[in-house]
């Protein structure tokens, strides 16, 4: 079964934070911004830096993921 690849799925903040840390090992506080088509979070890392987390939805575009 195909993927509707036009539905945003949620991302668990929990998820989010886990991901950062194992991707870029990143760790801080992590809030979930609003978006339309993917899942975005604002993290304040332990260092006083500040990110942005976007994840995008399977299926996306990569010609828009590239924004």
């Amino acid at each position: 079964m195909a993927r509707d690849t036009q539905t945003k799925e949620p991302l668990a903040v929990e998820a989010a934070a886990r991901a950062a840390e194992e991707l870029y090992g990143l760790r801080g506080e992590l809030r979930e911004l609003v978006s339309e088509a993917d899942n975005n979070f604002h993290l304040r890392a332990d260092d006083g830096k500040e990110y942005l987390l976007k994840v995008m939805r399977p299926g996306y575009p990569v010609e828009l993921v590239d924004l």
